[in-house]
């Protein structure tokens, strides 16, 4: 997969086999679940639906309790239904899978990519 023309490179390629493109576009394409995927990311991996709209709440205009109702409802129940995390809803701990990790490096690839032409 070609980013703009040919003369461009491709994602890291290993990463991009191992990630369904369009379902990564569908996860990554809200700044609400990247940041999810950044936290646990750069974190011990596991965090509870309050840490991370504690989290959110600290770079978003909006109140942790807003931002944890978004979780709930919208955010927390997409990300694992594509397998990139395990929501317990009876602990309300969200921990990053294998599938999420790779989510991850697909993300963090393109933003490195951006940041470098920029």
């Amino acid at each position: 997969m070609l980013i703009g023309n040919k003369e461009q490179s491709t994602l890291v390629p290993e990463i991009q086999s191992e990630v369904d493109v369009a379902t990564a576009c569908s996860l990554l394409e809200n700044e609400s679940r990247r940041a999810i995927l950044r936290t646990l990311a750069n974190g011990s991996g596991t965090a509870t639906r309050r840490e991370i709209a504690r989290t959110l709440a600290q770079d978003e205009r909006r109140t942790s309790e807003r931002i944890e109702a978004a979780l709930y409802h919208v955010h927390l129940p997409k990300l694992a239904t594509e397998g990139a995390i395990r929501y317990d809803l009876d602990s309300q701990s969200v921990t990053l899978t294998d599938e999420g990790e790779r989510f991850f490096q697909f993300l963090d690839s393109i933003e490195r990519r951006m940041d470098g032409q920029r």
